[in-house]
């Protein structure tokens, strides 16, 4: 359904239907089409050319970014960024910026692109506190986390609960993510606002596997107290 919407809004200006700036009834415009299918020309030319706003938002606050970052077009996202000049840490209605949606789908070459190149703010946080690492860590994707620590995030960035990235990890159980959070440089021994550790969660979900990992990389599986400095 998505491709086909895109496919549908480059048809109708390729027909002269529409012009390079209007927006159909979600707020879609044709860049926004181009750059969700990944289409670099065309976007330059959208917007090199025919005017169209390479910042422009749909109903549901994406930007062109957005769409080419959160389907891993690298290529697309440098264009927008540095010939086209598309704000890099635009964010959508949740606060979460195209670096949010390329480590969420552990685009790597699109994460490292976006920061490396692009200027993202690799420490920015959404509405909850929470960094591009955290949803890498939720999601276990533990090469996308090794590609933004590399970037300069940060590993013991807590949430607006004093969580850290390790938290979302170990309930979910993503062992491997656990182990490249600490060997990164995360507090296998942190607690959150309520006291609770990443272990006692794993422990919690059952997660025998991430348990083994929290304890081998240190984890003390005496302690639960409330940790006075995550504030």
């Amino acid at each position: 359904m998505a491709e086909a919407w895109a496919a549908r809004e480059l048809l109708e200006l390729a027909a002269g239907q529409r012009d390079a700036t209007t927006p159909d009834r979600w707020g879609r415009t044709p860049v926004l089409a181009a750059a969700f299918s990944g289409y670099t020309d065309t976007v330059r030319a959208l917007v090199q050319a025919c005017g169209a706003d390479a910042d422009a938002r749909d109903n549901r606050g994406r930007t062109p970014v957005l769409m080419a970052a959160a389907r891993g077009h690298t290529d697309t996202v440098r264009a927008l960024v540095l010939e086209c000049g598309a704000d890099v840490n635009r964010g959508n209605g949740y606060g979460e910026t195209p670096l949010f949606l390329a480590a969420s789908a552990c685009y790597n070459e699109t994460v490292r692109a976006l920061v490396r190149e692009c200027g993202a703010d690799v420490n920015r946080g959404n509405g909850f506190g929470e960094t591009p690492l955290f949803l890498a860590a939720s999601a276990g994707h533990a090469q996308t986390v090794q590609a933004l620590v590399e970037c300069g995030a940060d590993a013991n960035r807590r949430n607006a609960y004093g969580e850290t990235p390790l938290f979302p990890a170990a309930s979910a159980g993503h062992a491997q993510t656990v182990r490249a959070l600490v060997e990164c440089g995360a507090d296998a021994n942190s607690a959150n606002a309520y006291g609770d550790t990443p272990l006692l969660l794993a422990a919690s979900a059952g997660h025998a596997q991430t348990v083994r990992a929290l304890i081998e990389c240190g984890a003390d599986h005496r302690r639960r107290e409330y940790d006075p400095d995550w504030q």
